[in-house]
């Protein structure tokens, strides 16, 4: 088996892709691997540069695969880790799945990428930052329960948007209304973008068999994606203020401009310590989206804070967070019909969290450290070569 020496790991120029790349480092570096790093991806010369000077035996990338490199001249193994179809307008998930090794934190084609991928791919974890953890200063909670995402501004979903047209000035198309019928999104719905995809060509094909531009279509997809999730965790919001008053939410400053939620509105997350600041003031980091290894859970656990996780069906699959955590043991399991009571029966006795943020530290710091994730990632790259 061929032994490795050199790795080149890109990814977006976002903070939380970066702070996997630094981790990713350092877990390779314990190795004895010598690792080069850039972000955004580069392309072109600069990408050719990197590997014909550094002479990598694998390059890594978050989300990006080795077809999507821009004139690609040198073939080298190549390690994608997936977890966002789109960014910045780059459909990521356009690939034919030409990388040597994928890694995902969910099931790929639930993003959108190919369906070979499915198996192909391993799930993916974010490793705990000892670091960061080291150096943040324990504090008093200050919140029952705390929640760390975006919401949008109430015209985007709006009764009068809603009935505006689909296709400017083909009303025979419908309205956005129409479509948000159609797909069967309500405030229960966690909808991928991939079934969603499927649903917005049936929903045309019915309203007169047009054939429905990529462009446009992706569009279309984008706002019926977002408007299911912005149902679903104004839903959560909702329910955590009925439950506790004592709670507090994060995020964009689009919060405020909601009269019901504007009360609880602490802030924006700009930087590793404000998410640390965030989720230490809180007893319970309450998560609601569909992916339920979001480097937020990790980043709660490492610092040992509990988290609440709401079920989906994903879970107990080859992708779930049940492949790498046990319910009501490292986190508190709920879904929307229990989430009241579960939790108040939880606040009414701290020992039971205090247990399960304990455990889960515990579990996190010693098996799912960035050292041990790029050891199984080392051995998976030597089959490759």
């Amino acid at each position: 088996m061929k032994k490795i020496h050199k790795i080149a790991i890109f990814s977006h120029s976002s903070p939380n892709y970066i702070k996997w790349v630094m981790g990713l480092r350092e877990g390779f570096q314990k190795f004895g691997i010598e690792v080069v790093t850039a972000w955004p991806h580069p392309t072109g010369q600069f990408y050719e540069s990197i590997v014909e000077n550094f002479c990598p035996d694998a390059v890594l990338e978050i989300n990006r695969s080795k077809d999507q490199i821009p004139n690609r001249k040198h073939d080298v193994c190549h390690v994608t880790i997936l977890h966002e179809s789109q960014v910045d307008q780059f459909l990521f998930h356009e690939t034919n799945g030409s990388s040597e090794l994928y890694y995902s934190i969910m099931q790929p084609s639930l993003f959108g990428y190919p369906k070979e991928l499915d198996k192909r791919a391993k799930p993916f974890i974010a490793g705990a930052d000892l670091h960061i953890a080291e150096r943040v200063q324990r504090r008093k909670k200050k919140f029952d329960l705390g929640l760390i995402e975006e919401v949008p501004h109430p015209k985007i979903i709006s009764k009068q948007f809603l009935l505006s047209s689909l296709v400017p000035k083909q009303p025979r198309y419908g309205t956005f209304k129409d479509l948000i019928l159609f797909l069967k999104i309500d405030e229960y719905s966690i909808l991928r973008s991939s079934d969603i995809k499927k649903s917005v060509r049936k929903y045309f094909k019915q309203k007169g068999n047009i054939s429905v531009g990529s462009t446009f279509l992706n569009k279309i997809v984008s706002f019926c994606t977002m408007f299911a999730h912005s149902l679903h965790r104004m839903r959560m919001a909702s329910l955590m203020i009925k439950t506790r008053r004592n709670t507090a939410f994060w995020g964009a400053s689009l919060w405020k401009t909601w009269k019901q939620f504007a009360p609880y509105y602490q802030g924006e997350i700009s930087s590793a310590q404000s998410l640390y600041d965030a989720i230490l003031s809180t007893h319970i980091n309450v998560h609601r989206t569909g992916i339920n290894l979001h480097s937020r859970i990790t980043d709660a656990m490492t610092v040992g804070v509990s988290n609440a996780i709401m079920h989906n069906d994903s879970d107990s699959g080859p992708f779930g967070i049940e492949q790498f955590f046990e319910p009501d043991v490292d986190f508190i399991r709920f879904d929307f019909d229990n989430f009241s009571d579960k939790i108040r029966e939880y606040l009414k006795y701290p020992k039971r969290i205090d247990e399960i943020s304990q455990h889960a530290s515990q579990k996190i710091r010693t098996q799912y450290t960035w050292k041990n994730i790029c050891h199984r990632m080392l051995n998976d790259i030597k089959k490759m070569l």
